[in-house]
């Protein structure tokens, strides 16, 4: 790629990501991902009106290895005169990857109201993107999940080079010298994410398809195009009762098996606010509850969730913590 800079102008003007006068608080960890888009974005703002703010957690988990990745962003910060908020933890060491993703996000978004925005940058790439659907396909997902992830989420998140190879940020990095810090935990095999990064992706690279990365892309953006198909199409037959959720199972039974699993899948996220952990096993266990001609009052629970079946009637609830 030759311009990376004019390909993610050309690509905002296709998906309005931002509009000339947005303010994007950018999220940047240091790594070459993020220092990438931080740079890319830094060159369209002085092309246009928009205005950026880099936000960056530390996590305090890699001892010197952290303070380098934070002052290495705020020297970046200095030189380019860029606003900059960062948030320095105190002791999550006994935390897992929803712990501090959740961390993060609430960080971008007070940074997001304190600027008065609601655009907050993430330097997701296609990479990520294949790597994403590989996981979700592994541990079980419907469309939703195959679908990966957009360039405009609901809840403000915009990914920039969601289309944008790991080899052409590494590029741009190396011939606009923008300096970065490799994580080294991305080589720790525990994690589910650095397996898949680091070996099942390059076999499959080596010993079934080349160009696998894009081909998972790909496919996740056609994927996304049917499931907006079919969330246009859904029509609504559950409604609200206090705070829980029910519908009548003859209506359920009506619908198409994939408007059955787009329809818990809309209910349990109106819930939640999430469909993290819900996979497609889960999904059919719910149908399958629901399917049964027996008349005895059947529940399905979870940590947070509760679904109940009485003769006719499903009901959904969010249940509260130590319920």
């Amino acid at each position: 790629m030759k311009n990376l800079v004019k390909y993610v102008q050309d690509v905002n003007s296709q998906k309005r990501m931002w509009l000339s006068t947005d303010i994007i608080i950018v999220g940047v960890s240091g790594g070459p991902d993020s220092m990438c888009m931080v740079d890319v974005l830094r060159k369209i703002a002085k092309k246009t009106g928009i205005n950026i703010v880099i936000a960056h957690v530390n996590y305090g988990l890699r001892g010197n290895d952290s303070i380098n990745d934070e002052k290495l962003v705020q020297k970046y910060a200095k030189k380019y005169n860029i606003n900059l908020e960062i948030l320095v933890c105190e002791d999550v060491s006994d935390g897992n990857e929803n712990v501090w993703r959740n961390i993060r996000y609430d960080f971008f978004n007070k940074v997001a109201n304190k600027y008065k925005t609601n655009k907050i940058a993430v330097a997701h790439t296609k990479n990520d993107q294949a790597e994403t659907i590989l996981e979700h396909l592994i541990r079980g997902s419907g469309l939703q999940g195959l679908s990966g992830m957009s360039y405009i989420s609901t809840n403000g998140i915009i990914r920039p080079l969601l289309t944008v190879t790991r080899s052409d940020v590494l590029r741009y990095c190396k011939e606009n010298n923008v300096s970065y810090n490799i994580d080294k935990t991305n080589e720790d095999s525990s994690f589910m994410r650095n397996r898949l990064r680091n070996e099942l992706i390059p076999e499959l690279k080596k010993s079934y398809n080349p160009k696998i990365i894009d081909t998972l892309a790909n496919t996740a953006m056609i994927i996304a195009d049917d499931q907006n198909l079919l969330e246009s199409l859904q029509e609504k037959f559950w409604k609200e009762k206090d705070d829980n959720i029910i519908f009548s199972v003859n209506d359920f039974l009506s619908k198409h098996p994939s408007q059955q699993r787009l329809a818990l899948r809309t209910i349990i996220k109106e819930l939640r606010g999430t469909l993290t952990d819900i996979d497609s096993g889960f999904i059919e266990e719910l149908r399958k509850v629901i399917y049964s001609t027996k008349n005895k009052r059947k529940n399905v629970n979870t940590k947070d969730l509760k679904m109940i079946k009485n003769s006719d009637t499903v009901e959904f609830m969010r249940l509260k913590e130590n319920s």
